[in-house]
């Protein structure tokens, strides 16, 4: 009997043992096809696999594809997590991931970098999590890897092209405005001044269309080392764009410094560049503001420096100019009058005066020229030579262009009623409305055509300075010009620079004299002389000529005898308001001599 009892607890014993192996061999089997499934899935999802031991000992490191990389070229196999050879980590990154890793918590994504012998450095990103056995004693971590070096790679790129100029491989300006943001709230700057140098190289344009664009470029390399020798490495050079560069002065002890230091880059940049075999000679002009006694705003003492700038380069170039309270003061008015100009546009305020262009043989009148006036609600009347020049900078000359434009043609059919079909207006043409490409053909031609209106109703009159202009709009326009039969009249001829190679090169219908020669003009003064040859020259190219200013029936008759063939005064008759023009105009046409035009 006991041997029977002894029998069946042995085979129970048996079966317990047997039904508990089963249950190791099932769990293990799961556990097994677990941590496969992970692998093949940590696989797809990085570039490598990677387990500790509960020491921290890697204990393996599959699916990399350059282990050198990671582990610096030495087995990885039993080397500790820390003594892997990585770079430029910082301590509190490193002792933060050393407590995850103790508390045996997850992390994702902690990024570390490895430097070749060569300098050269890889970015990788892994992300952990630890592993128990079946009774949930801590056996270590297993995780996965990425190489994101290309990743980063691309993102210093896409910031070498946000940050830095690709030509000269400057800072550009929103790294600049950057560092000078951070400049100005250092607390390390111990009361130091700032200076910030906004510079435009002089005459750069010449050499661009003279020598090409690909030899301009060497050049704006050339100038940008040598500006960078002229300060010190803590400074900031940079390259705005164009010609235009800047820079940020740190540790200014005073403004003496300042001047010092814009000498020295004048002087610098003065000395011939090598330029295809020979030499070109630059200057620059050189705007300061100085922070924080000029302005606390970033982009006001950017604004305040250019400001200085313009001073410079209109003072004759080559020189250097410091921002001043003056300027601060024409800043507040040019921001105002841009403004007040809009309002002009939109209430109406511009008007248009016209003044008579007559024969000068038969004092017929024979065109107009229009005359932009503008007289504001509060500050009354503003004068052209004022308001004109902002508004080309500021391109808002395009839409008074247009305004004037429209006004004068409706004008010019007018007095075409009133005397004849040959009757023209003349108008004032802006540089800036010549070079915007995209527009020159919804331009004068344009609208002309689209009204159905014959080209010679109109003059174009333009500056001597425009014609030396290679812009490709310049081009077009005076194509279209003469296609359309629009003519053009060359203003203040004799006061430019332009030579006179560039009669040939477009198609000129009229040269005025400017009025400095006519208003001096006696029998025997070299003016008259300059105003002989002016005709002789103009009519050998079938160009005719218009006299401005005159003032007095001498100046009439010595021009008149000289050959001139148009004349423009107050001789004649002053600008009229439209109403008072047409007025004038009908009583021309029935009373000369009232109008004051008798021989």
């Amino acid at each position: 009997m006991l041997t029977v009892l002894l029998s069946a607890s042995v085979v129970s014993l048996c079966l317990l043992l047997y039904d508990s192996a089963a249950k190791r061999r099932a769990v293990n089997r799961l556990l097994t096809d677990r941590d496969g499934r992970l692998k093949v899935f940590s696989d797809l999802a990085a570039d490598w696999y990677w387990e500790t031991d509960n020491e921290f000992r890697f204990t393996e490191m599959s699916g990399a594809k350059d282990r050198s990389a990671i582990t610096g070229g030495s087995d990885h196999i039993g080397k500790h997590r820390w003594d892997m050879p990585y770079v430029n980590i910082d301590e509190a990154g490193w002792r933060i991931h050393r407590q995850q890793l103790e508390r045996h918590e997850t992390f994702r994504d902690f990024e570390l970098v490895r430097e070749s012998v060569t300098g050269e450095r890889s970015y990788y990103l892994t992300s952990g999590a630890a592993r128990y056995d079946s009774l949930g004693r801590f056996m270590g971590y297993r995780g996965i890897g990425r190489d994101i070096t290309a990743r980063r790679r691309a993102e210093e790129q896409a910031r070498q092209l946000a940050l830095f100029d690709s030509l000269t491989q400057l800072p550009n300006r929103a790294m600049f405005v950057d560092r000078l943001k951070s400049e100005m709230n250092s607390p390390e700057r111990l009361g130091n001044k700032l200076a910030i140098l906004v510079l435009d190289l002089d005459r750069f344009k010449e050499i661009n269309d003279a020598f090409g664009h690909e030899e301009g470029d060497q050049l704006l390399v050339k100038a940008a080392r040598r500006l960078q020798l002229c300060f010190s490495t803590t400074d900031t050079v940079a390259r705005f764009g164009g010609d235009e560069f800047a820079v940020l002065v740190r540790e200014l002890e005073n403004v003496n410094q300042a001047h010092v230091i814009a000498e020295k880059v004048l002087d610098s940049l003065r000395q011939p560049f090598e330029i295809r075999g020979g030499l070109g000679h630059l200057s620059v002009s050189i705007g300061i503001a100085v922070f924080p006694d000029d302005s606390e705003q970033a982009e006001d003492l950017l604004r305040a420096a250019d400001q200085s700038m313009y001073v410079a380069k209109s003072g004759g170039r080559d020189r250097f100019s410091f921002f001043t309270s003056e300027l601060q003061d024409l800043a507040r008015k040019r921001i105002w009058m841009i403004q007040a100009m809009h309002e002009a546009l939109d209430k109406n305020q511009f008007w248009l005066a016209y003044q008579p262009i007559v024969d000068m043989r038969t004092r017929k009148i024979i065109k107009a020229e229009a005359l932009i006036r503008w007289c504001h609600p509060d500050r009354g009347f503003i004068s052209p030579a004022e308001f004109i020049p902002i508004a080309e900078s500021s391109g808002i000359i395009k839409d008074i262009g247009d305004w004037v434009f429209d006004n004068a043609l409706q004008q010019a059919v007018r007095c075409r009623e009133i005397c004849g079909s040959e009757f023209q207006i003349s108008i004032n043409k802006s540089p800036a409305q010549f070079q915007n490409l995209r527009s020159h053909r919804l331009g004068w031609a344009g609208k002309l055509r689209s009204k159905g209106l014959p080209g010679g109703c109109i003059v174009a009159e333009i500056t001597e300075g425009l014609l030396l202009d290679t812009n490709e709009a310049v081009a077009l326009k005076f194509r279209d010009f003469f296609d359309s039969g629009i003519q053009v009249a060359l203003d203040d001829f004799g006061t430019g620079f332009s030579s006179l190679s560039y009669l040939q090169k477009y198609h000129i219908d009229y040269i005025k004299i400017d009025q400095s020669f006519v208003k001096r003009l006696s029998p025997l003064s070299k003016d008259l002389a300059l105003c002989q040859a002016i005709v002789v020259m103009a009519h050998k190219l079938g160009i005719r000529v218009i006299a401005e200013g005159v003032e007095t029936q001498e100046q009439s008759t010595l021009l008149q005898e000289a050959g001139c063939d148009l004349g423009q005064g107050y001789l004649y008759a002053r600008p009229m308001p439209r109403e008072e023009f047409e007025a004038w105009l009908l009583q021309y046409v029935t009373d000369p001599e009232r109008a004051g035009l008798h021989n």
